[in-house]
């Protein structure tokens, strides 16, 4: 999560000449990126954590959104 963290504000320095940050799309690409970022995170900290769970949570999710029939 530190490691993705550090990479999204590298990009988004990187980025920032080119998207002044002022404007109001340069700050919702800003925090998008930053969200996004840390979605990831949290979602591979799920599966290094516990794969078993994570593959639960995952057939959980798809029962509920596929019911049989």
């Amino acid at each position: 999560a530190f490691f993705t963290g550090v990479t999204a504000y590298a990009v988004a320095t990187l980025l920032a000449p080119s998207l002044p940050e002022d404007t109001f799309i340069g700050k919702l690409v800003l925090v998008t990126a930053a969200g996004l970022a840390g979605l990831l995170a949290y979602m591979a900290l799920i599966f290094i954590l516990d794969m078993k769970d994570a593959k639960s949570l995952w057939n959980f999710v798809w029962r509920r959104s596929h019911p049989p029939g």
